[in-house]
Order: structure tokens, then C-alpha cells, then sequence
């Protein structure tokens, strides 16, 4: 019923295919709802580009066992989030080398801007 198609078509038709998207190991985060005696809330949202393992070891101080297990459980690492967590997982991810992409995240972190986000530097 169905043909097979010669190596060389299959060759033209891979050469006219675009590239592949790089995938970038990203961490975002983003101000979601203000609540005035609990404050804001934020959102985490990372890549999946970013190994597991790194992960855990930059959330492990600001998030509980149990928090970190439902994110493994979605198989999404995202996650919402106080400011003093926020300020927590920041501080870690520079100690495991990553660090702002531009000076816009850089001052939207420092000035409580509603995002901002994180690369792994290379």
C-alpha cells in the first residue's frame, strides 16, 4: 500500500526542513495579584531546558518538600510564590551561575516590577 520514498528525496526534504529551536534554560517570574496583608503574589515558570536536579538545588531553601514534590508531580516546574521566596531563589540561582539578561530584568527585580527573568550564564 505505501511506497517508500528514495534517500536522496528523503535528503532534500531533511535539507528544506528549518532548524531546530533552541531550547534556553530560563527561570521566569511574574507578579500576578497583590494582596495587601500577605503580599504580592508571583509565579516561577522554568525552561525545560534547565535539569532537574538544578531545580531542586535552587528551590530546595525557599520551598517546602512538599512544595517541590507537586511540581514534580505536574511534571511542570512552576509554582506561585511570596516575595521573600522570590528574593530567596533569586539569591540561590546566582550562586548556581545564573544571573539577569538585560538591565530591564535586572531593574524589574531590584524596583518590584511585575517580571522579570533569569539566565544560566554560559
Amino acid at each position: 500500500m505505501f511506497t517508500t520514498l528514495p534517500a536522496e528525496l528523503w535528503e532534500q526534504i531533511a535539507a528544506q526542513l528549518p532548524p531546530q529551536p533552541r531550547c534556553v534554560p530560563v527561570i521566569s517570574f511574574c507578579r500576578y495579584h497583590e494582596i495587601s496583608d500577605m503580599g504580592d503574589r508571583w509565579s516561577m515558570t522554568v525552561s525545560r531546558a534547565v535539569h532537574e536536579e538544578e531545580v531542586r538545588a535552587i528551590v530546595c531553601g525557599a520551598l517546602s518538600v512538599e512544595e517541590i514534590r507537586l511540581m514534580e508531580l505536574k511534571g511542570v516546574w512552576e509554582t506561585t510564590l511570596c516575595r521573600s521566596k522570590v528574593d530567596d531563589i533569586v539569591t540561590s540561582a546566582f550562586m548556581y551561575g545564573w544571573d539577569f539578561p538585560s538591565h530591564f530584568d535586572r531593574q524589574s527585580y531590584e524596583f518590584r516590577g511585575r517580571t522579570f527573568r533569569l539566565v544560566k550564564r554560559t
